[in-house]
């Protein structure tokens, strides 16, 4: 059942009887016809003839009442957003609301996208900052922690008569 909004309007001995009619949560009212608002926006419903924008770090499916956080993994970097899109491998998101992913650190990877946090290069490989795999230390670096350190070796000459 529609429920409306009546108003008595007077002017100037006119009298104008103006009905508005109340829509559901997720939709807002368009010339007296219900519609849905589109992925992306929210709306109230009642008497609301706009839906409004999703923030940042949010989405919304069609026909919404409210707005969603991206989960951690997943960010939104505009308004109005109708999915969360997943961190690409070498980045993440720990947390939910994302606007942004974070490169992983150096020494730390990601393989694959959707990561909520980075996992640290085992001991003899490297990785820089962003990186989707860790790389085997090079002749001459080291690794303990995933951070590739050169290693230096001192060679001492004694001459020594027999």
């Amino acid at each position: 059942m529609s429920r409306f909004l009546q108003l008595l309007i007077i002017t100037s001995n006119i009298f104008l009887i103006i009905s508005i009619k109340e829509c559901d949560p997720g939709y807002v009212n368009r010339n007296e016809v219900c519609t849905p608002c589109v992925a992306g926006t929210f709306s109230g419903g009642g008497f609301a003839q706009n839906c409004e924008s999703c923030p940042m770090g949010t989405n919304s499916p069609s026909a919404s009442s409210t707005c969603y956080l991206c989960k951690p993994g997943y960010f939104s970097s505009t308004r109005g957003s109708k999915d969360c899109i997943p961190c690409k491998a070498g980045t993440y998101a720990p947390r939910e609301a994302n606007t942004t992913c974070l490169p992983c650190p150096a020494g730390r990877f990601s393989r694959t996208s959707g990561a909520v946090q980075c996992d640290l290069c085992p001991a003899g490989t490297y990785s820089a900052a962003g990186s989707d795999l860790c790389y085997p230390c090079k002749e001459g670096t080291f690794s303990t922690y995933g951070i590739a350190q050169i290693f230096f070796t001192q060679l001492t000459l004694i001459n020594v008569k027999i």
